[in-house]
């Protein structure tokens, strides 16, 4: 039980510095990717590698950090159920009124970040749905950032023992 607390802690500290620094990128660096390549799609899916490589980047920094973050392995599972209920319930109370659909693109903000830019009547339903995959995307920067932190954990543990022989 422990260990889920932990672990839902620590997606929390994730989503909330993924959201500070799409935050940075928004208001700092002008992120604007829709009016930049203007063709929907192909910036949606940049967008989304860029939620990816955020997410895996935070996630090696928190486990370099927090030490027993690293031995946590549930963590992007947890990220995608709390996104995906949030966005569920959401997407069903806001049936008719975009307005409310607003508050899940709050939640993640790092897709938020780039509907920002879009004007509404691109926003329908497919691009509703197509939403999931930003969850997904970073469900997966979460786990490929866990992969990462669990090999460089391995190899240190390995070459310290090298050498402590020697």
């Amino acid at each position: 039980m422990l260990k889920v607390l932990q672990s839902v802690l620590i997606v929390i500290l994730t989503q909330l510095l993924s959201i500070y620094i799409f935050a940075i990128f928004v208001v700092v660096f002008n992120l604007n990717l829709f009016n930049q390549l203007s063709n929907l799609w192909i910036s949606f899916g940049i967008h989304n590698i860029l939620i990816l490589f955020v997410y895996a980047l935070i996630t090696v920094l928190i486990n370099k950090y927090f030490k027993v973050s690293s031995k946590l392995n549930n963590k992007s599972k947890i990220l995608g159920s709390l996104l995906l209920i949030s966005y569920l319930i959401v997407f069903y109370l806001s049936n008719q009124d975009l307005n409310l659909f607003r508050i899940f693109l709050l939640i993640h903000y790092p897709i938020g970040s780039f509907f920002r830019t879009i004007p509404y009547s691109y926003f329908d339903l497919l691009l509703q749905i197509s939403i999931l995959l930003s969850i997904v995307s970073s469900m997966l920067g979460l786990y490929i950032g866990q992969g990462i932190s669990i090999l460089v954990h391995k190899k240190k543990k390995k070459l310290s023992s090298l050498s402590k022989k020697q």
